[in-house]
């Protein structure tokens, strides 16, 4: 995965070369990197190379172009370690909101501008069930706030404010209330060096505006991997993944339902791979989970093969989430999801002809060939011709009368011979014959 990050690096690298300078007297270069929407898991990644290429082309400043609703807070934390280790001094631009993590992004910038309608703050960290955070990780993520804010000579107690409800400022936010502030007051209060309504008009103030200005864009990849990482959506895939994988093994053939099963689980680990979150041993060991279900389906019952399939298969999806509680989310809703499409799929399908492939309508009166299911001494050892799939019964045919069968466990294929090597009082027993 690192030569594979390094090899995006170079070639973005070596693109930029080819830039045009449109005409500017200046050698200066503004970089823009656009923070808009969640922070998060992928975002790291791609601020880091953002920052990397603004390095390396040479960039005189970075301007973080801020509006945000916020996101994680373990994924800002790495984000602000990229933003403190960078060469090139950083500027944020608040345009329009910077909530939450995204006001801690902020405040991890050497300065921080904002447009006249731009917010900054309520930075309360919030679980994932809507909740407050416990006390530890809150009084961590306050010091994280009080000390970027002291690093660049500001009050560390309005930082504080935006965290915790309990601080009361005179003027400013009273108890109860978490701070935002506004442009106006973040320019009063230090947390603003000003305001401007363009990105043009910052530049031109900060001497940058014949510079040549290149905005940074995440490649289609990234912006595919932010998508697909959302909790939300990497469930959604792994149900239709799982759903058209059910589909597929109960139909003859290899169909819709395959490459819709396929493409769900390329998108789902893709995205975790492209967004750094997954390895590659983790789709290892979900195809190896997947043939372990697979084999189970063709054998009597349910055992090893299938416990082991199925902890394989909650392994790798656990390993591949952002972080353990957030894969076992995803198997969860994942699982709720497989169950309400295989449930949408039957009262569809079953009013189709494309039902027939899955389940056996047929009457099985006389006319049609079919024997009752009295004694088969006879059949020990004859020979015939699958009529369906054996999954792994099915419909074979001996001397022109047709039988429900089972086989000893393996798929045989429609239209494949067979001999009956097992008869019981209800039962036939076939295998492929060789």
């Amino acid at each position: 995965m690192k030569r594979l990050y390094s090899f995006v690096l170079i070639i973005t690298v070596l693109s930029l070369m080819f830039i045009p300078n449109t005409a500017n007297a200046s050698d200066k270069l503004v970089y823009v990197v656009p923070v808009q929407g969640a922070i998060d898991g992928a975002l790291p990644r791609v601020l880091n190379r953002a920052i990397n290429e603004a390095e390396m082309s040479g960039a005189d400043i970075i301007i973080l172009e801020i509006n945000s609703p916020g996101g994680y807070v373990n994924e800002a934390g790495e984000i602000k370690d990229i933003i403190l280790a960078s060469k090139v001094p950083i500027y944020a631009f608040v345009n329009n909101d910077a909530f939450s993590a995204a006001a801690f992004l902020a405040l991890a910038c050497d300065r921080i501008y904002m447009t006249p309608t731009g917010t900054m703050g309520d930075a309360e960290v919030i679980t994932g069930d809507g909740e407050r955070a416990s006390e530890k990780i809150i009084s961590a993520w306050d010091g994280q706030m009080r000390t970027l804010a002291e690093a660049n000579g500001r009050d560390p107690e309005i930082a504080s404010a935006m965290v915790r409800r309990e601080i009361e400022i005179e003027g400013l936010v009273g108890a109860g209330q978490l701070l935002t502030l506004t442009s106006l007051q973040a320019s009063q209060y230090g947390y603003s060096e000003g305001t401007y309504r363009t990105l043009e008009e910052l530049l031109t103030d900060l001497t940058y505006g014949d510079a040549t200005v290149y905005t940074f864009s995440q490649a289609w990849a990234e912006r595919l991997a932010r998508f697909v990482t959302n909790p939300q959506i990497a469930s959604l895939l792994l149900a239709v993944g799982m759903a058209a994988l059910v589909l597929e093994i109960f139909t003859a053939g290899f169909g819709v339902a395959g490459i819709v099963s396929i493409s769900a689980f390329v998108l789902f680990f893709g995205g975790h791979i492209i967004a750094g979150f997954a390895n590659w041993e983790y789709i290892i060991i979900f195809l190896l989970g997947i043939g372990l279900l697979i084999a189970e389906i063709f054998v009597a019952g349910f055992g090893l093969l299938g416990a082991g399939g199925i902890t394989l298969v909650f392994v790798s999806v656990i390993f591949t989430a952002r972080t353990f509680s957030e894969g076992v989310m995803m198997l969860g809703l994942a699982s709720l999801f497989t169950i309400l499409l295989l449930f949408a799929f039957w009262k569809v399908l079953s009013k189709t002809k494309v039902w027939d492939r899955l389940v056996l309508k047929q009457k099985e009166n006389v006319e049609e060939g079919y024997v009752a299911s009295t004694k088969y001494e006879e059949l020990l050892n004859k020979d015939g011709i699958a009529i369906t799939p054996l999954r792994p019964a099915g419909t074979v045919e001996i001397e022109g009368r047709r039988y429900d069968v089972v086989t000893e466990g393996g798929y045989i294929s429609s239209g494949d011979k067979i001999n009956v090597i097992k008869v019981g009082s209800n039962n036939i027993v076939v295998k492929k014959n060789d």
